[in-house]
């Protein structure tokens, strides 16, 4: 152009040229903890979608007994109830976590940013809690299905709908207002509560994002994951998440005879009351 032509006369005939530059003002600790949130997320995104279509498999086997009356058949032949959700549960939880292990191993290799230990621990108790509660969750929201393939794909698409609607907006609402805010973590337990996918995918982002976490809350450099500010709150509803879902399973499959034992206590009552009024 005419100001390169300028510079070069200007410099004796030596080739030179002009160009134009603009540093933008630094991003600040908004923009910064943006950019670490979106590349954390294609992260959990990843694991999200693994672990949604692992909680939401166990279904299958589940409907199918159903539908093809084996559980029936095992429970004519003598299994009780009990018996067979856990011998149930067992199974399933012995193939995830042979996969627990693997994708432990692999993550030990890769990395867990700063503090190498401390994620190690983090990640092992959130997929060891995470295992049972959504199985469980899983075998209860599978009494509303009677094909094994519909009860796949769609808990499957649920799990990761609610975690991957939610866990970004949230996270973006606790950059702004703080991750300690009430208004943040009323919204992580209820989602916590409602989705145990999303409390594990939350749990995650606090895994590889450990440092970044901690300082935000204001914990020391020295204080552990598994405060309460940090993974403690998800494990723990994790953990609740286990005993409830394991009552609802129990009342679901039993409703029948809770049925039964509710239509005998009332016939109990009317036959004692017509005996007292007839002996009255």
């Amino acid at each position: 152009g005419i100001d390169d032509a300028v510079l070069r006369m200007a410099s004796g005939g030596i080739e030179r040229s002009i160009y134009t530059t603009i540093d933008p003002f630094p991003p600040g600790a908004l923009g910064y903890a943006l950019v670490n949130i979106n590349a954390h997320m294609a992260l959990v995104l990843l694991w999200m979608f693994g672990f949604s279509i692992v909680s939401a498999g166990v279904s299958m086997f589940v409907v199918l007994e159903r539908e093809e009356k084996l559980k029936y058949l095992q429970l004519t032949n003598g299994a009780s109830k009990l018996v067979y959700w856990l011998s149930t549960l067992a199974w399933d939880l012995t193939a995830y976590y042979v996969l627990v292990c693997a994708c432990i191993v692999v993550l030990a290799a890769w990395g867990f940013g700063e503090d190498y230990n401390q994620g190690i621990e983090g990640m092992t108790l959130l997929l060891l809690l995470y295992g049972p509660c959504s199985f469980l969750l899983t075998y209860v929201l599978s009494f509303n299905f009677r094909r094994y393939s519909t009860a796949q794909g769609a808990l499957a698409a649920l799990y990761f709908f609610v975690a991957y609607t939610f866990v970004g907006p949230i996270l973006s609402v606790g950059i702004v207002l703080g991750p300690d805010h009430i208004a943040t973590r009323i919204m992580n337990i209820m989602f916590s509560a409602i989705c145990p996918t999303y409390g594990l995918s939350l749990g995650l982002m606090k895994v590889v994002d450990f440092v970044g976490f901690r300082s935000q809350v204001g914990l020391s450099d020295d204080a552990s994951i598994f405060e309460n500010k940090l993974l403690g709150m998800q494990c723990l509803i994790l953990a609740l998440q286990i005993a409830v879902y394991a009552v609802i399973l129990f009342v679901m499959d039993m409703r029948q005879e809770i049925k039964g034992f509710f239509m005998w206590l009332l016939g109990r009552s009317i036959r004692r009351r017509r005996a007292y009024r007839k002996n009255g």
